[in-house]
């Protein structure tokens, strides 16, 4: 009986620490059920801002890039407007540099011409004079014409301004070519 004492002594022991701990676990169960409620309300009352927060980055980031998007397609046709005046730069400048040219060619042509007709006025016989003057004057004619729509086309500057000595020469040079297409017309009148 004493075994059975002992027994019943035990049990009861065993029965009413069992019992505490299963109430300390309970205990802390609902301890930790209420610290888990509290916290699924924070992240559902946390969660409603971010989400918007959220969406209102993304409705950024989607309109930076449909600008983006915007910039980059109008790109393309800037560029090729950009390479199609570039093109017709070169080429005005290259038909700047032609007219320079053609215009320094058709002078030196012209101050060679002065010169014979220089040769041809101070001969003494009337006729060849006349007959030569108006040949030329036909064979001129086109030359200055060409002249004077070149007459706009500026010459190209350089590095040092030409000096006083220069620009007579030069305005000599164009008196010399107008009188010269004085001439010619006055021996085309006769």
């Amino acid at each position: 009986m004493e075994f059975m004492e002992d027994y019943k002594t035990t049990y009861n022991s065993n029965t009413v620490a069992a019992n505490k701990a299963i109430q300390n676990v309970g205990v802390l169960f609902q301890t930790e059920k209420a610290n888990f409620v509290e916290l699924c309300k924070a992240l559902k009352s946390d969660h409603g801002p971010f989400q918007s927060s959220l969406a209102v980055k993304i409705t950024k980031l989607q309109e930076d890039l449909a600008t983006d998007n915007k910039i980059m397609d109008a790109l393309p046709i800037k560029e090729e407007k950009f390479q199609v005046l570039e093109t017709k730069l070169q080429y005005a400048h290259k038909r700047v540099d032609d007219l320079i040219a053609e215009k320094a060619v058709t002078r030196s042509c012209i101050y060679d011409v002065t010169g014979l007709l220089y040769d041809i006025i101070e001969t003494r016989n009337l006729m060849i004079s006349i007959t030569v003057k108006k040949h030329l004057a036909d064979k001129l004619r086109p030359v200055f014409a060409m002249l004077h729509r070149l007459e706009g086309v500026s010459q190209p500057t350089e590095d040092e301004e030409p000096d006083e000595a220069e620009l007579k020469r030069r305005k000599a040079r164009e008196s010399e070519i107008d009188d010269h297409a004085r001439i010619i017309k006055e021996a085309e009148e006769k």
